[in-house]
């Protein structure tokens, strides 16, 4: 994805009944002054180790709140998959 000032994100996502942790600090040599990286997992201990400048992390929370709020930006299969994952708890 491209924003408006020219930087680019790359997303790095981990889900499933038992997704890895993602490290900050493996993602170091990707980010860059035109590099962000974004991570988001479902681990229950997302993101060991340190923090790395460039590479962002998404709380779980952060995530459910803009779902919640942009259930129009959603397309119907992921909707669905969202209610079964939700519902298997």
């Amino acid at each position: 994805m491209l924003n408006n000032k020219g930087e680019i994100a790359h997303i790095q996502v981990k889900s499933g009944k038992s997704p890895n942790s993602l490290m900050p600090e493996e993602y170091r040599d990707y980010s860059g002054s035109k590099n962000l990286i974004y991570l988001f997992t479902t681990n229950e201990k997302p993101y060991p180790g340190t923090s790395v400048s460039g590479v962002h992390t998404i709380a779980q929370n952060d995530l459910h709140k803009w779902v919640i709020n942009n259930l129009w930006a959603i397309t119907l299969p992921l909707k669905s998959r969202l209610w079964i994952f939700l519902n298997e708890k």
